[in-house]
């Protein structure tokens, strides 16, 4: 503590610039999304993705049909940029709360559909029909995904184990 006391009158106070930018661009994204005078219903792009997500990523899943759910959110997302909210307020406006909600979870939607295809194994509460066994030698990994040059990418960390050997759950 008492060194950071002496180091800090000669650490250099960060530029403010870079946060103003991007707190700018958010600022001008969300004006852009309320000034639309029609379009898409937020509450039938929402359904639509849930209805996606429970139907092409539930516990029994095959690829042709994972790769079909991707499909219809990348269509989604296209629909998205179309939503329409009602309520043009900047404060307490629900609608608008629900609007970048629903922008972050078609974000999210993507990687998890990725993630799902690209693992072709069955683990846990993950039963793939097309792939029913699980398979350690290549999907004993932590998937992670990156939003890189406009497109999501994977890549894999391995899983760290603990003292319990790892053994498939059998009911």
């Amino acid at each position: 503590g008492a060194a950071i006391i002496q180091a800090l009158p000669d650490i250099q106070k960060p530029s403010q610039a870079p946060v103003k930018s991007v707190l700018q661009e958010e600022n001008d994204r969300i004006a852009s999304l309320l000034a639309r005078g029609k379009g898409e219903r937020l509450h039938e792009v929402r359904d639509e993705l849930k209805r996606t997500m429970f139907d092409h990523f539930g516990i029994f899943r095959e690829e042709k049909s994972m790769k079909e759910g991707l499909n219809k959110i990348r269509v989604l997302k296209e629909q998205f940029s179309g939503v329409y909210i009602g309520n043009k307020d900047r404060i307490f406006n629900q609608a608008l709360i629900h609007a970048l909600e629903l922008e972050m979870m078609l974000d999210i939607a993507e990687p998890i559909a990725l993630g799902a295809i690209a693992r072709r194994e069955s683990r846990g509460s993950h039963y793939r029909t097309d792939y029913p066994e699980r398979d350690d030698e290549q999907f004993l990994v932590h998937t992670l995904a990156y939003y890189r040059d406009g497109k999501t990418e994977l890549e894999y960390s391995p899983v760290t184990l603990g003292k319990f050997p790892v053994k498939e759950r059998v009911y």
